[in-house]
């Protein structure tokens, strides 16, 4: 199963409902792309649907961003936790899918560059 597939699992678990009422992830991350990295980087961090996604490696914690006793919570997590619901631009939104590939794949060679 992948992770994005997990991470949605997750959350509507938590939420007590279908993984059809959640929003789409692709709203806030490119799933392809957070599932071609997941394996491979240090750690991602992200906000969807008022939960806060930490991967470390193999392991996944999705934090409550509106329960403050749901610790830890990374700078950046506060930092999502505090911005408006509706940002200016997300992730991804304006640009093809050849930007994005490109972008990846830059993004996989400095990663690979920074561990040689």
């Amino acid at each position: 199963m992948s992770i994005s597939t997990t991470i949605i699992q997750r959350i509507a678990e938590k939420e007590g409902t279908d993984v059809e009422e959640l929003p789409p992830l692709a709203e806030t991350i490119d799933p392809d792309a957070l599932d071609a990295v997941a394996d491979t980087a240090e750690v991602i961090e992200f906000a969807y649907f008022d939960y806060w996604i930490e991967i470390h490696g193999s392991t996944m914690d999705i934090h409550d961003m509106d329960d403050p006793t749901d610790k830890p919570l990374t700078g950046l997590a506060r930092v999502a936790r505090d911005t408006p619901e509706e940002p200016e631009k997300q992730i991804g939104e304006g640009r093809t899918d050849e930007e994005l590939d490109a972008e990846l794949e830059e993004l996989e060679d400095d990663m690979g560059d920074f561990h040689s």
